[in-house]
């Protein structure tokens, strides 16, 4: 995976899609509230993530979920509360800081 970083590319999309599809899946088949339902995807998601860069042996699998975890959490947050002033500087803050 490191000699290719195409390959390396195409491995970590592969990854978040899965971590994605987990995250995704599970919060439509738990009956908690909107927000419990998130918490545990997103725990969901990141264990995904966590056991193939394990399994990969290689932590930059891993590293930029951080970047671009909180994007999806605050996206779900104003789906689910709606946007305001504050919720909408907060997101393209955090957008700013996911894609930097």
């Amino acid at each position: 995976m490191k000699e290719n970083r195409a390959w390396s590319f195409v491995i970590v999309a592969a990854v978040y899609s899965g971590a994605c599809a987990v995250g995704v899946g599970l919060y439509a088949l738990l009956p908690f509230a909107w927000w419990l339902n998130l918490l545990l995807a997103d725990i969901a998601a990141t264990v995904f993530t966590f056991i193939f860069s394990v399994l990969l042996k290689n932590a930059s699998v891993y590293d930029p979920y951080w970047s671009v975890q909180p994007i999806v959490i605050l996206v779900a947050f104003a789906f689910a509360e709606g946007l305001n002033l504050a919720s909408a500087l907060t997101l393209a803050v955090v957008c700013c800081w996911g894609v930097r």
